[in-house]
């Protein structure tokens, strides 16, 4: 029994620390989505507030998958620099348009072809090593979800125009959130097995 208390006082506090984080990426997350798509977030302070409570883990992520440091030493050098990396980072997990080539004023450090997430195999790669861990597709997801919803309430409480003008864009992003909050662990990692499997049955039945 003082066992069985001991590892619920854990998992509650395990629980508190995560759902801690995920307001905390969120409210960062939505001010790096408000810049990027021309709204005003305020003044630099704000700015530089946001990149100093990233998480550490969702900055170690961003770092790995994009090859670049999204808080360079100087944030008001290139804030452009930080921006496009948070998007490409949704972008690689099929949330959002990767547009780094778009602006060619940004810098970006180079990064090896096969991972380039610009090219199918690269957006594979990235996709194997995402889905490996679970908490990163599921939170961005989330996020993504909680973020686009959060800002349509916003723009229909202050009478603009913000994503598509019908409801099914809405419909989906409530979708995708239940589907990050309620899909197992297990069935996300089993995805890249399950698409090689099939590609191998398909070229078996080829020749």
């Amino acid at each position: 029994m003082k066992n069985a208390k001991k590892f619920e006082s854990k998992a509650h506090e395990k629980d508190a620390k995560r759902l801690a984080n995920i307001r905390e990426t969120l409210g960062w997350t939505q001010e790096y989505l408000a810049v990027s798509t021309g709204m005003s977030v305020g003044s630099v302070g704000n700015y530089e507030r946001a990149l100093n409570e990233m998480p550490q883990s969702y900055r170690r992520r961003i770092i790995d998958l994009s090859g670049a440091d999204p808080a360079p030493r100087n944030p008001n050098q290139d804030p452009w620099l930080v921006i496009n990396e948070v998007r490409n980072f949704l972008g690689e997990v099929g949330f959002c348009e990767n547009d780094h080539e778009a602006r060619s004023d940004t810098p970006r450090q180079p990064i090896p072809l096969e991972q380039d997430g610009s090219t199918p195999k690269g957006r594979w790669a990235r996709f194997k090593a995402c889905a490996k861990d679970w908490a990163c597709v599921r939170d961005v997801s989330l996020l993504t979800s909680l973020t686009y919803l959060s800002m349509k309430t916003l723009s229909l409480k202050m009478n603009f125009q913000f994503g598509a003008p019908s409801d099914q864009l809405d419909i989906v992003m409530l979708i995708a959130a239940a589907i990050a909050v309620t899909t197992p662990v297990a069935f996300i990692q089993d995805i890249p097995r399950q698409l090689a499997a099939k590609r191998a049955d398909t070229a078996r039945t080829a020749c």
